[in-house]
């Protein structure tokens, strides 16, 4: 065998992004794929799409290549003239990845996909009697290389060997364009790693061409669901060459790159031809910046991935509602496929069926500062579908689109989470809705719902305000039919005025409701209802530290079991008042409200405000 010529002690591989400026696109002949390193340690995979991607340790890298031999040295101008693409995860089908400090065993999937294997005898029938040896931990800095899967509960739920023979080469396993092929890889079965691994970052010394240092006080970190950024890497500018679009400049000055973190370039777009073109050329660090007003047919798609230091952001540049959008098409914007993606500020109203669409096992998306409304007809304000690691906050959300089939439900969701996992959707306002504000359907897992005010639900609907669990069919799952949702957190938030009930429990497993405001909502305030799965039952419910107010003297049921079995509820620490008129004792969940510890009667200084804005919801979120 042929060694590498550095030992590997010497070779430290990459744990975040770079700090590379490309220079100006020379003309020259396509590149050859293959492993690639400059003056410094970090080994490169260079895809025919001449981007490069990072081996981020050893482990990773000896699932894809037995040793060294192939690895070629570039100048480091050569090295940086190649954009980078992020780093390279385990080849699919090969080793096995547990993340500190938590017991539970993953697979490696097409595209980094990690699918937990719920048993050690699913384990033993992909991988042999011996799969425990083939266990890697993944640090928590690598995990936002990778996205989370759907658990393996049967062995027809996977095909970890097939998806190995399936993805010989990084390029099919990112899906890269290949119009060049492939350097294969070698045809090793899995492997041990051979030795310690560094944790230390050594990058290369490459000086870029325009380097700007933001003092790290005027820097706020990228965090993402899970993760903390302490240290903000330096901003890197890279001047843009104006780009005309039917005799007009889109591309204008005046973005201070120092507000969005991460930021290398900035595109700041006047006309929807430049827009478009900026969204789908987008790269790690771009900041898209729109201002005016538009008019468009069919929707904005982003299928870009940033990076977890490096996001991709399309923001309004003159600030909140500053870029304004009317959609004819059937939707918005979508997010397909896209990862580390933040939207900042944007105004968009009228569509033709969703307003934003995020699926396509997107991750890492945030959508902040935000005005929604008057989605069209079967379009939800915000659906998240098969996706992970969905943030949505500070945003104004109104008016979903009614239902073409209006016998029953007659109205969309603001806010509709299918079969997704690790959202947060925290301190928006939620008004003017025609049913359910939003719904966290089954197959949903760690979804988070907190400091939101929820107000306005239109009369004639009939299902609370907000639902967790329910019926999702096999016609958007990649499984049977789902009906749980787990791990659902619902905190801090303001449930006022609802007109058929607070929330609903419909399949609602291992989930909490805390110190959350219940305001004169008329029908039952919490429902197990509707149960349509095989067990038809909800468990594990904490129902703590509420608050329930009604200034009207006709609060209703606290808490009421519909066609539906709930076991396993804790509840106390909630306080009722009723303007001084007992409380509803009627209840079949457990417990009596008059009677449980901590239940008072005094009025607790809450009236019936009704917000007029975005920022006066949140003074009343703030109070609660």
């Amino acid at each position: 065998m042929v060694s590498f010529s550095v030992r590997w002690s010497r070779v430290v591989f990459l744990a975040g992004m770079f700090l590379f400026a490309a220079s100006p696109i020379e003309a020259r002949a396509a590149v050859q794929p293959g492993l690639i390193k400059g003056s410094g340690p970090v080994i490169f995979y260079l895809a025919s799409n001449e981007r490069r991607y990072a081996f981020p340790n050893e482990q990773t890298f000896r699932t894809w290549y037995q040793d060294f031999s192939r690895v070629r040295t570039v100048s480091d101008a050569e090295l940086a003239r190649y954009t980078y693409g992020g780093n390279v995860t385990y080849r699919p089908g090969t080793r096995l990845l547990k993340r500190v400090g938590d017991s539970k065993i993953y697979t490696v999937g097409r595209g980094g996909m990690l699918r937990w294997i719920t048993s050690p005898t699913l384990a033993r029938s992909y991988y042999g009697s011996n799969w425990l040896r083939l266990v890697d931990e993944l640090p928590e800095p690598r995990v936002a290389d990778y996205v989370f899967g759907e658990p393996i509960r049967a062995t027809r739920d996977a095909a970890p060997a097939m998806e190995r023979v399936q993805t010989p080469t990084i390029e099919q396993n990112r899906r890269v364009s290949v119009s060049v092929p492939s350097l294969p890889v070698s045809p090793a079965a899995p492997v041990a790693p051979s030795g310690p691994v560094s944790s230390r970052v050594s990058p290369p010394i490459v000086t870029p061409p325009s380097v700007v240092t933001t003092p790290r006080a005027s820097v706020v970190p990228v965090i993402w669901p899970g993760q903390v950024r302490t240290n903000p890497a330096p901003v890197v500018t890279t001047p843009v060459s104006p780009v005309t679009t039917g005799g007009v400049n889109p591309f204008v000055s005046g973005v201070d790159l120092s507000l969005y973190p991460g930021a290398l370039r900035a595109i700041p777009v006047t006309t929807e031809a430049a827009l478009r073109n900026a969204l789908q050329t987008a790269r790690p660090g771009d900041v898209i910046a729109v201002s005016g007003s538009y008019a468009l047919t069919s929707a904005l798609a982003i299928e870009a991935r940033g990076t977890v230091d490096r996001p991709i952001y399309l923001v309004a540049r003159g600030g909140r509602s500053s870029a304004r959008f009317t959609v004819s098409g059937d939707r918005g914007l979508l997010i397909n496929n896209a990862r580390y993606v933040v939207v900042d500020g944007i105004l968009i109203n009228r569509t033709g069926g969703h307003i934003i669409e995020i699926q396509g096992q997107s991750s890492y998306i945030t959508l902040k500062n935000l005005t929604l409304s008057d989605a069209g007809t079967d379009g939800d304000v915000i659906s998240i579908h098969q996706a992970s690691y969905v943030t949505v906050e500070n945003s104004d959300l109104a008016r979903p689109g009614r239902r073409s089939d209006t016998t029953d439900n007659g109205w969309q969701e603001l806010i509709d989470i299918v079969d997704a996992s690790q959202v947060v959707i925290r301190r928006n306002w939620m008004h003017d809705f025609g049913n359910t504000a939003g719904s966290i359907r089954g197959g949903s897992e760690y979804v988070r719902i907190e400091q939101n005010f929820i107000d306005g639900q239109r009369a004639g609907s009939v299902d609370p305000v907000w639902s967790i669990g329910g019926w999702t069919d096999g016609s958007v799952l990649t499984r049977p039919i789902a009906y749980e949702a787990v791990e659902t957190l619902f905190e801090g938030n303001v449930v006022a005025h609802g007109i058929s009930g607070g929330l609903a429990l419909m399949g609602a497993n291992n989930t909490t409701i805390q110190r959350n405001l219940f305001l004169n909502t008329n029908e039952v305030l919490v429902q197990a209802r509707a149960g349509n799965g095989s067990e038809q039952r909800t468990e594990d419910v904490r129902l703590v530290n509420n608050r329930f107010v009604d200034t009207r003297s006709r609060m209703p049921n606290v808490c009421e079991v519909q066609a539906h079995e709930l076991r396993t509820v804790v509840v106390s620490g909630n306080r009722y008042w009723n303007n001084g008129v007992g409380i509803p004792a009627e209840s079949d969940c457990g417990f009596v409200p008059s009677a449980e510890s901590d239940a008072r009667t005094e009025n607790l200084g809450i009236s019936d405000n009704i917000p007029v804005s975005y920022e006066a919801a949140m003074v009343v979120v703030g109070r609660t």
